[in-house]
């Protein structure tokens, strides 16, 4: 790795951008006729939501982004660890400390906001939000991040269930560098091997590890590009293959009228996206990406706390005594997104990142007595 690339910038945004699509697509909840299960295969018309026309792929397509998330952690995380942790410049407890404390806190925080808020939801209406699983097995399963490993079952703050499978994932890296599998001979079975637990009960583990390995084939890919080819041919490739993977696709869909494989986003569409901004970056610099690289620092918040918002957003409606009609109102659209931004930037700021930051140096002092 002979370049020095110190932040994927446009990178970040693309996890903001997907962060927010999760948002568009889990507003839905607001008309939800009972729990998830409830409506589990129901088809529902979304044609009245707000600003439909603009934002139909978000609504239709949005849950998309969860594996988009997995493919760009897969990217990152063979750039920024794969080297490090075959080297044994990073062990296994700074790992983990690492991922703990970028996941945990926040994750546990709207966990217990979930909780509040539904009982008072309950108690004032006599029904739960969407989900409706709250026994001390869910709860320990959730506090443990373990929760998708064992169920599919979906609880609490019910989007958080991706995390209980970047952390699988971050188990099966660490496992796979150490090993010192990581090259890209070794990830490519690694995405058959998610392939075939897709449709099983492991199914959302076979979406992360698809995902994940081949954002690794991905950046292996791009690595030799950097590498080997001029900065021109670079460009080029960046400039030309995006597109001609999107009008290869509609020519597929729209006029052969051949149906795409379910994980052709996967291993085609969310790739070639992340290669193509990261080429670009790489070649020609950030740019202003620099400066709406926030977008993907609060990228986190805007993902754990969208649902307890939503459900402090209803229990505001039956306060006012409003139905949930207003919910297909662009204005309250609007105010949901102003809303959950501030709160996301306020979240980043004065809790994720001292929190993080506290147990990281809590960790770093352990580990200096230990030695002393």
């Amino acid at each position: 790795m002979d370049y020095n690339i110190k932040r994927f910038y446009w990178l970040d945004i693309l996890r903001g951008v997907a962060a927010l699509s999760v948002v568009f697509w889990h507003w839905q909840h607001f008309f939800f006729n009972g729990t998830f299960n409830d409506m589990m295969g129901k088809i529902i018309d979304k044609s009245h939501y707000p600003l439909y026309h603009i934002f139909r792929p978000f609504y239709g397509q949005g849950w998309r982004a969860v594996e988009l998330f997995f493919t760009l952690s897969g990217f990152i995380f063979f750039w920024l660890y794969s080297s490090k942790i075959s080297n044994k410049e990073v062990g296994f407890e700074k790992y983990l400390t690492l991922r703990i404390s970028r996941l945990y806190p926040l994750h546990v925080l709207t966990l217990f906001v979930v909780i509040i808020a539904q009982y008072c939801l309950y108690h004032t209406k006599g029904y739960n939000f969407v989900y409706n699983d709250f026994s001390a097995g869910a709860f320990l399963a959730n506090i443990t991040l373990t929760f998708d490993w064992f169920s599919s079952a979906i609880t609490f703050n019910g989007p958080s269930w991706s995390l209980s499978v970047e952390m699988f994932l971050y188990l099966v890296f660490f496992l796979f560098c150490i090993i010192k599998f990581n090259r890209w001979w070794y990830a490519l079975p690694m995405i058959f091997i998610g392939y075939l637990l897709r449709g099983t009960f492991l199914d959302s583990m076979g979406t992360g590890i698809m995902s994940f390995f081949a954002g690794g084939c991905i950046f292996y890919l791009f690595n030799w590009q950097m590498n080997t080819w001029s900065k021109k041919w670079r460009i080029y490739f960046a400039i030309f293959s995006m597109p001609l993977i999107i009008i290869g696709s509609i020519i597929f869909r729209y006029i052969a009228k051949i149906e795409l494989p379910a994980y052709f986003f996967e291993l085609a569409i969310f790739p070639s996206i992340i290669l193509t901004i990261s080429l670009l970056e790489a070649s020609l610099g950030y740019g202003i990406g620099k400066h709406l690289a926030f977008i993907g620092d609060i990228s986190y918040s805007t993902y754990l706390w969208h649902f307890p918002l939503q459900i402090i957003f209803v229990l505001a409606v039956n306060f006012i005594g409003k139905t949930r009609a207003v919910f297909y109102s662009p204005v309250t659209l609007l105010l949901f997104f102003v809303v959950l931004i501030t709160i996301s930037i306020l979240s980043y700021h004065y809790f994720e990142k001292p929190m993080q930051n506290y147990l990281r140096q809590k960790w770093n002092n352990r580990r200096l007595s230990f030695r002393n």
